[in-house]
């Protein structure tokens, strides 16, 4: 099974675009200006095929879907105007076959526990080597790793 089109709706709030994938020479070259989401769709493909649909949040679209050449396809639908069942913060997958209804679920965020107060900047200056590069994601100097913090929080 190989992905014939990708199409994504509401991206960053403004462009919607659809990717048609070559499907006999199994090349196809993604081109345009900066900032108008070529490395975000790449991004989205990857957490979705990685299961790590939680990060499906932090990348503003309201409608994902990938088709495959055997007429199935998957949606991730952030938009509530789109999906009966998607409440505030939800995020719906469909997946849909050729001669069956459409299977679906909803991520639903995850709860915080309101009884921890971290603070998060507290580690800028207790890890040596550690070093913030994004609101929440750091670089471990040493050895590159930019996932330390994930990695090392995932108990909490």
């Amino acid at each position: 099974m190989r992905i014939k089109q990708i199409s994504v709706s509401g991206l960053f709030g403004i462009f919607d675009h659809v990717i048609p994938l070559n499907m006999d020479e199994r090349i196809t070259i993604i081109h345009g200006p900066n900032g108008f989401g070529k490395t975000a769709i790449l991004r989205i493909l990857n957490i979705f095929f990685n299961s790590r649909n939680a990060e499906l949040r932090a990348i503003p679209f309201r409608n994902f879907r990938v088709e495959f050449d055997n007429n199935s396809s998957v949606e991730i639908i952030k938009d509530a105007e789109n999906a009966e069942e998607l409440q505030k913060n939800d995020i719906v997958l469909k997946f849909y076959q050729p001669d069956s209804e459409p299977a679906s679920f909803s991520l639903k965020p995850r709860n915080i526990r309101s009884d921890i107060d971290f603070p998060l900047g507290i580690l800028d200056d207790v890890i040596p080597g550690l070093e913030r590069i994004a609101p929440r994601k750091w670089l471990y100097n040493p050895t590159g790793d930019n996932s330390f913090f994930r990695r090392s929080c995932r108990a909490l």
